[in-house]
């Protein structure tokens, strides 16, 4: 049965807004601590939740696919710049029973303005004439980037989350210019899917990085600066003779709640 909070509503938008925030704020929780998310005042200008443990901020949309739908442009271009993001719960849901089938977050440090996708303006006859829109583009994002905390409607145990979460948290303490090269040459990486791998299989990706940054004319250089930096935050280990590897993922906290509670309508 649907909520009383969404049967004031007609819209199906509205809707799936009421109970996704419904249901966030009642089976949500912070990604990177555990602790219960704190739902911002209606209309807040950047994000939907926040952890107020981390100071993270958190944001909701869905469902996803390739890429999401966001709000204004210069909006999003000017938090990823300012540090200001917040991070993204992506939703689905089946209808009509609203039953939540899958769950995303997105860290924000993996947000940066080369995943973005400007859409086109709107014309001088609109109402919000001029006004410009974009995409989140998820597939330009590394797979690690994509935690699931819920899958097929089954939901993960919130140990997996947390420390799919703290093994990319180096990215927070990096700057907002150093994180696209980062994410780039972290998701060249998992397309390899080896263990192991040499400085030749990465330079595999040149022309596919050269396409998406025209102006740079040494991909080739930049590649062995970012596995530099990724060797230097542990992120992968180099073995000599241009030959790294991927070092096991493990939990960064023996001390975590994995209690999580049953599946719920949205």
């Amino acid at each position: 049965m649907m909520h009383q909070s969404a049967a004031l509503y007609s819209s199906s938008l509205q809707i799936v807004r009421v109970l996704s925030e419904r249901w966030l704020a009642n089976q949500g929780y912070c990604p990177s601590c555990s602790r219960s998310l704190i739902a911002h005042p209606n209309n807040h200008p950047a994000a939907d939740f926040f952890c107020s443990a981390c100071r993270l901020d958190l944001s909701k949309d869905g469902p996803f696919g390739r890429k999401v739908v966001d709000g204004a442009y210069s909006a999003m271009m000017l938090r990823i710049a300012s540090d200001s993001a917040p991070s993204l719960f992506l939703l689905s849901y089946k209808k009509p029973s609203y039953i939540v089938t899958g769950l995303q977050v997105i860290p924000s440090h993996f947000l940066h303005k080369g995943i973005i996708e400007p859409k086109k303006a709107l014309s001088e006859t609109a109402r919000r004439a001029g006004w410009q829109g974009c995409n989140i583009l998820l597939n330009a994002l590394p797979s690690s980037a994509k935690i699931d905390i819920v899958v097929r409607g089954e939901l993960v145990p919130r140990l997996q989350v947390q420390t799919a979460w703290a093994n990319n948290a180096f990215l927070r303490h990096t700057s907002v210019s150093e994180r696209g090269w980062l994410s780039e040459t972290m998701r060249c990486i998992e397309a390899l899917r080896s263990a192991s791998f040499s400085l030749e299989d990465v330079y595999r990706f040149e022309g596919e990085l050269s396409k998406r940054y025209p102006k740079n004319n040494n991909i080739r250089a930049k590649l062995r600066q970012q596995l530099q930096k990724l060797r230097d935050m542990g992120h992968v280990r180099f073995l000599g003779n241009g030959v790294y590897e991927v070092p096991s993922a493990s939990p960064k906290s023996a001390d975590i709640d994995e209690s999580f509670g049953e599946m719920s309508h949205v």
